[in-house]
């Protein structure tokens, strides 16, 4: 499913970021720390996917999120794709995810106009 790419601010990214993190039990915080456990490396790869494909966000503005380079972010958005091509539970998860990320980046876009 193909979604239309949301033109936001970064601060409503952020937002959406921060409050997507939280309904699967993360903090923004504990995702932008140096930390390489399974769970928040795959939450903080699957968050900056989200964001590259349902946003119109430089790969600068999305490090800035994470608090990590372009070059991190580009690394984990094709880690993402390698994922959803070979991992059927992976895709299962994000699918969930990212329906629940993307009307949340609607509403939040939508308040501030």
């Amino acid at each position: 499913m193909l979604q239309e790419k949301v033109y936001t601010s970064l601060m409503i990214a952020k937002d959406c970021t921060r409050l997507s993190a939280k309904k699967c039990g993360f903090t923004l915080a504990s995702l932008k720390e140096d930390n390489r456990r399974r769970a928040y490396a795959d939450m903080r790869s699957m968050l900056m996917h989200m964001l590259r494909n349902t946003t119109a966000l430089s790969l600068s503005d999305i490090g800035y999120i994470f608090h990590r380079d372009h070059s991190c972010v580009i690394h984990n958005v094709k880690k993402v794709d390698d994922l959803l091509r070979t991992d059927k539970g992976f895709k299962i998860r994000y699918d969930q995810i990212r329906t629940d990320f993307y009307k949340t980046l609607k509403i939040l876009t939508n308040e501030h106009i």
